[in-house]
């Protein structure tokens, strides 16, 4: 039965690739293992967080590979080893035997990291292109818990109804976009996704939440321990400064398999001036000291 309900999840997104079918079972996954996180009560002292937290509560058109958390209070003795085995007796009902790793070697790093791989459940669901032409039906999903976060998240409180109905804590949407916006503009690298989900907060008059991207500022990046004082016109020019350094064809090409194909024309249309543009969106009254009293 646990089977047929994940083959009757998978359906719903009538994917017409290989890749599609892979990233389809990946966030299926994910969410049984958010289920199974929310059985630990995990979210009392977590709030979930990144590019697969604005996919599954809050419905950005992307896929994405990693589940991210920053724990509400910090914690270096932090461990998912007390978790692992929850995650597997959940999952182990839907047909998967897992096995998890953890990051290993990182006593002294804020961020703890354990994977979860599974190569099981694929073999028991019908699939009409994976597995075809050498495709790899190994699965394997990244969990990162920053257990030294930046201050002055927001939170809200969200809810999954698959596989069941779970509660969730998650970073408010103002401050998943501050760390996108700080993730911009520290890194060393681009990557397609962040630029992708800039025009996706951007487009929907998402604000920022001030203190948690200076707070982001400053832990890390080219104004680290600069306690940096972000107002509009700062930000602005900042990422302006990024966009005009950006080649464009190695970003669509990282965001193309993100996203299935009624988005991929809109990828593909991508031009330096659109990004400008967003970023000119982000006035004063964008910026907020304090949360808002109802986020969306």
């Amino acid at each position: 039965m646990s089977v047929e309900l994940l083959q009757e999840r998978l359906a719903r997104y009538k994917s017409a690739t290989s890749e599609e079918e892979l990233m389809a079972v990946r966030e299926v996954t994910q969410e049984l293992v958010l289920a199974a996180l929310a059985r630990g009560d995990f979210f009392s002292r977590a709030s979930f967080q990144g590019g697969t937290c604005l996919r599954i509560a809050y419905g950005i058109k992307r896929f994405s590979e990693d589940l991210d958390f920053a724990l509400r209070l910090p914690d270096p003795d932090f461990s998912w080893a007390s978790y692992g085995k929850g995650i597997q007796e959940e999952l182990a009902a839907y047909g998967y035997k897992l096995e998890l790793k953890d990051g290993g070697g990182e006593a002294d790093r804020a961020v703890k990291r354990m994977f979860v791989k599974d190569d099981a459940v694929t073999k028991s669901l019908g699939f009409e292109h994976l597995g075809k032409a050498g495709v790899t039906r190994k699965l394997l999903i990244k969990l990162e818990a920053d257990t030294n976060p930046p201050a002055g998240a927001w939170y809200t409180r969200s809810e999954m109804t698959f596989p069941y109905r779970i509660p969730l804590v998650t970073d408010d949407p103002p401050t998943l976009f501050s760390g996108k916006l700080a993730a911009l503009l520290s890194r060393p690298y681009e990557k397609g996704r962040d630029w992708y989900d800039f025009l996706w907060n951007t487009g929907r008059g998402t604000a920022v939440n001030l203190p948690f991207l200076e707070a982001s500022l400053d832990q890390c990046g080219p104004w680290k321990g600069q306690h940096v004082k972000v107002d509009a016109t700062w930000l602005v020019e900042q990422l302006t400064e990024r966009i005009d350094g950006i080649e464009w064809t190695p970003m669509k090409k990282d965001i193309r398999r993100f996203v299935q194909a009624d988005e991929r024309e809109a990828v593909e249309a991508w031009t330096e001036k659109q990004f400008h543009t967003a970023a000119s969106t982000l006035d004063e009254k964008r910026l907020l000291r304090r949360p808002q009293s109802r986020q969306d």
